[in-house]
């Protein structure tokens, strides 16, 4: 049978002349393990990353849009965290009130991944959209609409937009 080498317990120091210096290793190694673990139970627990996305600023052009005929939309997404935040979703919903993800009855018009929205920045989204009936919308912005990112404020990623479609052009006063 081989023969294992007894486990080393004691440490020799070699000092000056032939005083030295013995250490005896096992109570020194489980109080240096105590304190890593107290280091560790005591530490403050890991925090989410400082993101936080929010759309905000939206606008059409023209201000009345016109049933049947091509008008632009515009809003900025916003990350005022300090970490950038990456694969943003973003949806934008049309209906005559508010939509919420996944209404059956409010068309889509716009839906994207935005790769990444760096620290204390944002990223302007511009689409093209063609209503057919005139009366009362809503644009229905989400961002993070899958809540796929821990944000520092959940509560603040989606936006309302109101507005009319008519049926005939406006006059220019």
């Amino acid at each position: 049978l081989p023969l294992s080498p007894p486990p080393i317990r004691n440490l020799y120091l070699p000092g000056i002349g032939s005083a030295g210096v013995r250490l005896n290793l096992l109570p020194a190694l489980t109080g240096l393990l105590f304190s890593a673990l107290a280091l560790l139970l005591l530490a403050s627990p890991v925090t989410a990353l400082d993101v936080d996305v929010e759309p905000f600023n939206m606008n059409i052009d023209p201000e009345d849009p016109v049933a049947h005929e091509v008008f632009q939309g515009s809003f900025e997404v916003r990350n005022s965290g300090i970490e950038p935040a990456v694969n943003v979703t973003v949806l934008v919903m049309n209906y005559t009130s508010e939509c919420d993800v996944g209404d059956e009855q409010c068309n889509v018009v716009y839906d994207q991944v935005i790769g990444a929205i760096g620290a204390d920045k944002a990223v302007l989204i511009e689409f093209d959209w063609t209503d057919h009936a005139e009366g009362d919308r809503v644009f229905s912005v989400f961002i993070d609409y899958f809540d796929d990112i821990n944000e520092t404020d959940e509560n603040n990623n989606a936006l309302y937009y109101e507005f009319h479609v008519f049926g005939e052009p406006t006059a220019d006063l």
